[in-house]
């Protein structure tokens, strides 16, 4: 469960590519333009307040996929459910604290470095405003991710270490984050592959997220949008 909320994911190694052309390099704001332009637009996606999401969580080479609920609610509220062989685990985030509670354990609140994962990546609206979330971005060339070719953006969180942006030359989405995260083994750089957009709702998200080194694979089966949340299903409980 610690290692799903480190998500909100065969290992490819990139090779660099120069960037063909003097002055074809686009811009940050220019990429970024394109990404909300390709996930549906800004007016899309201030149409939705929340979004329930119903899927599976695959541990690669474990043996075992959990069911997996995640809940969100404008502007940055959420909760992650994990179905687990060890009981109902949780964590969420009611817009300024935190708190985990991991099957049979007692519910505790977030440390510091969860709580900074949550409160960027609980942001509902994060998509359209990802330049406010990061103190620094820069384009550093190309990259292949998965025969396609991607512009690497090099963001510098305002808290947390340097993590590397892969936005489709095409398309425009993102096809790849990498990341340091919580893993079982400790401190463990993420590579996350996003794949399989798909519309719903005017929007396009991705139904498959695989995460390398720490060996999940997140498979949404389902989404629904502007369902009725209550401030209360982020709260944290009392045990």
């Amino acid at each position: 469960m610690k290692t799903m909320a480190v998500l909100l994911a065969s290992c490819l190694l990139a090779v660099p590519l120069l960037a063909e052309g003097a002055g074809s390099t686009p811009t940050v704001e220019e990429l970024l333009e394109k990404y909300v332009a390709a996930i549906g637009g800004k007016a899309a996606w201030e149409k939705l307040t929340s979004r329930f999401v119903k899927g599976t969580q695959e541990y690669v080479g474990g043996g075992s996929t959990d069911p997996v609920e995640i809940y969100m609610k404008a502007p940055n509220s959420s909760l992650i459910v994990a179905n687990t062989l060890d009981g109902v685990s949780r964590e969420g985030f009611d817009g300024s604290a935190g708190w985990v509670k991991f099957a049979e354990e007692p519910v505790r609140d977030m440390n510091k470095e969860e709580l900074s994962w949550a409160t960027g990546n609980s942001a509902f609206y994060r998509e359209l405003h990802l330049k406010d979330f990061y103190a620094e971005m820069k384009v550093t060339g190309t990259e292949k991710v998965k025969g396609r070719d991607a512009w690497v953006v090099e963001a510098k969180p305002k808290e947390g270490s340097p993590e590397r942006l892969y936005f489709d030359s095409s398309s425009g989405l993102l096809l790849q984050r990498n990341y340091l995260g919580n893993t079982w083994q400790g401190p463990t750089e993420i590579w996350a592959f996003y794949e399989d957009y798909r519309d719903v709702d005017g929007i396009k998200l991705p139904f498959t997220i695989r995460q390398v080194n720490s060996d999940i694979i997140l498979r949404i089966a389902e989404v629904q949008h502007n369902v009725p949340l209550e401030e209360a299903k982020f709260k944290k409980p009392s045990n």
